[in-house]
């Protein structure tokens, strides 16, 4: 699953600092990554690197966790990043928000792990930043890596039980389901995925070298690498398909084409559940992830053409009213 997360940041990005390099002579400067202090570490191992009473007092209550003025490290069009967003929004957490740089990540510099999303908890103000016992860094607050990790942190803070049968069938979906089916939609083609990265990247990657060779790389990943898998999760799942997805997968090759018909299936069957929220009167946590993930792509006519297409345009406009973003317009840095 991390594949999608970070074929934006990683792959397509890399092919378009490599089209930089070839169009310009010479590696842009900016791409160059001061050493990490030791040895990269895991999201697991980074976060038990952390001070976790620090962690366990700034995630007590839903008051306690925006006391301590979190900041969030995120990247453009990463879905797992999205998740976190919205669910901080839904539940009006004030937080700062960090793009990462996808290419260099200098904004997670010199800290051992370099993914997204982190989640820091920053001291009471006026309080000096401390020296990590571990690593020669000095941090204002504890990070917790790891969307999963993160959300079931907030899920606690809010008295939210996600292992609940129905809540975390439908987030398993969401993961490993309709992200995938987003991706390989909004990507499926050149000009499909060369739409698609103002959107889900920084402005300073918005040239055209970037621009072109982040497509080429994103529009290969959809089409040879995560339609393959998306297929291949279908098969395993057999007589757990729903029949109206069954028909819109048909019995041929699983193409790009066959992505788009499969996902508006999925998203029609979850507006046939969701009435008027999957959470019954008021949305969850289920329904605040789901927008989130669509949120991130709301601007790409392919994914708003699935949404409108699987009967979901109400529900969205409905979630869109109560999941108002709470991100402060202040940096706060490590």
């Amino acid at each position: 699953m991390r594949r999608i997360g970070k074929a934006i940041g990683y792959t397509a990005l890399g092919m378009g600092a490599v089209g930089a390099y070839v169009y310009n002579g010479t590696r842009p400067s900016s791409t160059a990554m001061p050493p990490a202090p030791g040895p990269e570490l895991s999201g697991e191992q980074w976060n038990e690197k952390q001070d976790r009473d620090a962690v366990a007092r700034g995630f007590a209550s839903l008051d306690a966790l925006r006391q301590s003025q979190p900041v969030l490290y995120w990247l453009h069009g990463c879905p797992y990043c999205a998740r976190v967003k919205a669910l901080l929004d839904f539940n009006d957490v004030p937080y700062s928000p960090i793009t990462v740089d996808p290419v260099n990540f200098e904004q997670l510099n010199p800290m051992p792990y370099k993914a997204c999303p982190q989640l820091q908890l920053v001291s009471p103000p006026g309080d000096a930043p401390k020296a990590h016992p571990d690593y020669a860094i000095t941090m204002r607050g504890p990070m917790v890596a790891d969307s999963e990790v993160i959300i079931g942190s907030v899920a606690k803070a809010a008295g939210v039980d996600l292992a609940e049968p129905r809540v975390a069938a439908r987030r398993t979906w969401i993961t490993r389901d309709v992200a995938r089916l987003v991706f390989v939609t909004g990507s499926s083609s050149f000009s499909r995925a060369y739409a698609l990265m103002p959107m889900v990247t920084p402005e300073k990657y918005h040239g055209i070298v970037y621009r072109a060779g982040g497509a080429f790389a994103m529009s290969m990943l959809a089409k040879h690498k995560i339609a393959a898998r998306v297929a291949k999760q279908y098969e395993e799942l057999g007589s757990e398909v729903k029949p109206e997805v069954k028909e819109a997968i048909g019995t041929g090759p699983f193409t790009p084409e066959v992505a788009d018909r499969v996902l508006r299936a999925e998203l029609k069957a979850y507006a046939a559940e969701a009435q008027p929220f999957h959470g019954g009167k008021r949305p969850d946590f289920v329904d605040v992830e789901l927008y989130g993930l669509l949120r991130s792509q709301e601007a790409h006519a392919p994914i708003s053409d699935s949404v409108s297409d699987a009967g979901l345009s109400e529900w969205y406009t409905k979630m869109g009213r109560i999941v108002r973003s709470s991100a402060l317009t202040d940096r706060i840095g490590m």
